[in-house]
């Protein structure tokens, strides 16, 4: 079946001879996706059953995969009215299956895996990605090996394992779960789903955009709030506006603002110092979802930030909590503090007067405050 896509380095371009490769054989960047888009009509999408997967012409999947879903995306966007901020609007993508936008992402990798005809995968998560990964894995009939932080909280690890998942809990850092994934995988040939590595796990996120675009109708935000781990989600949407203005869909594309808190936030000092990113050793914040002190696509979301005329900032974790109670107070909306990052930097730029309150901004609430009961 012909493909609509490639997979390449995200760093010097060079074309991966295999899918199940995680790293440019050249220069040993990660990986990417290229995907043709169809000049499909704006008019055909947007209330359609098949939710995310209205947008499967978008994505890299050939015609005869057989798609594993459970019906995730076509999430809420929620308008909040208040004098002190811009016109906002609340994209809810804890309404997913599983309770967080990661489940667009293990919907596409999942798939991959089940054409692969893999009969186990393997994810490192700190644990959003892990319960998606796990639930998806259960939906496809595969066996799923879990790698965790050992701090990882209760209610996430108990709703990876009631999936089925069997769960490894590493001592170390947040990269030291990914190697310790990562060398599992490769060692006992099973199909890894790693949100930094794997080239497909950005891809699903471009839907994200999609939906904004066609929710807002002609109205598009003037800034886009996103929360930054990886960066990867960022990556996702910054690829997804771009697809829908080559599709001529939108006239102009939103400013892309990726936010992280205080305690990890090498992506943000990279785009501040113009400089190379800097690991951080020892990540420390409430939003334990963003702890990535080693975003391996953190030199793409830098560019993506750029080239959208967006910004980075960070966040202290008493902006992060103050944000997610007025999340739940005032907008009805109970909200995890990785996801509560979003808001609190648009609180941040809106105080020190660098978005107008007359514009529109959109804010990504990325997972349940049922995920970290704790915070």
């Amino acid at each position: 079946m012909k493909k609509n896509y490639t997979v390449l380095c995200s760093s010097c371009g060079t074309r991966s001879p295999r899918e199940s490769e995680l790293r440019c054989r050249v220069c040993g960047s990660v990986l990417d996706t290229r995907v043709t888009i169809p000049n499909a009509k704006k008019s055909s999408f947007l209330y359609h059953g098949a939710r995310m997967w209205q947008f499967r012409s978008f994505l890299p999947v050939t015609e005869d995969e057989e798609v594993v879903t459970l019906g995730e995306g076509l999430t809420p966007l929620c308008e909040h009215v208040s004098e002190d901020l811009p016109k906002l609007f609340f994209k809810v993508e804890y309404i997913n299956p599983t309770c967080s936008f990661k489940d667009r992402s293990a919907s596409l990798l999942l798939t991959k895996a089940k054409s692969s005809r893999s009969k186990s995968v393997v994810i490192d998560s700190s644990g959003n990605a892990a319960a998606s990964i796990s639930a998806y894995a259960a939906r496809g009939g595969m066996e799923c090996d879990v790698f965790v932080p050992s701090s990882t909280s209760p209610a996430k690890l108990k709703q990876i394992e009631s999936y089925g998942a069997s769960v490894r809990k590493v001592e170390g850092t947040r990269n030291d779960v990914l190697n310790a994934a990562v060398k599992f995988a490769t060692e006992n040939s099973k199909y890894y789903c790693g949100f930094q590595l794997n080239p497909f796990a950005t891809d699903a996120l471009k839907t994200i955009a999609y939906e904004i675009a066609l929710q807002c109708g002609a109205a598009l935000p003037d800034y886009v709030m996103l929360p930054m781990g990886t960066g990867g989600l960022l990556i996702g949407c910054s690829k997804g506006f771009k697809d829908l203005l080559s599709l001529k869909w939108i006239a102009a594309r939103p400013k892309i603002m990726g936010v992280q808190p205080e305690g990890c936030s090498p992506i943000a000092k990279a785009f501040l110092s113009g400089k190379k990113i800097v690991p951080v050793d020892h990540p420390e914040t409430v939003a334990e979802g963003l702890k990535i002190g080693n975003p391996l696509k953190g030199e793409t979301a830098v560019k993506s930030i750029r080239e959208s005329g967006g910004l980075a900032l960070t966040v202290t974790d008493d902006e992060i909590l103050q944000a997610g109670e007025y999340a739940a107070k005032r907008c009805g909306l109970f909200v995890e503090p990785s996801g509560a990052v979003s808001l609190a930097g648009l609180f941040k730029l809106v105080r020190e007067g660098r978005i107008s309150k007359k514009g529109r901004a959109a804010c990504l609430l990325t997972g349940s405050g049922l995920k970290h009961l704790k915070a």
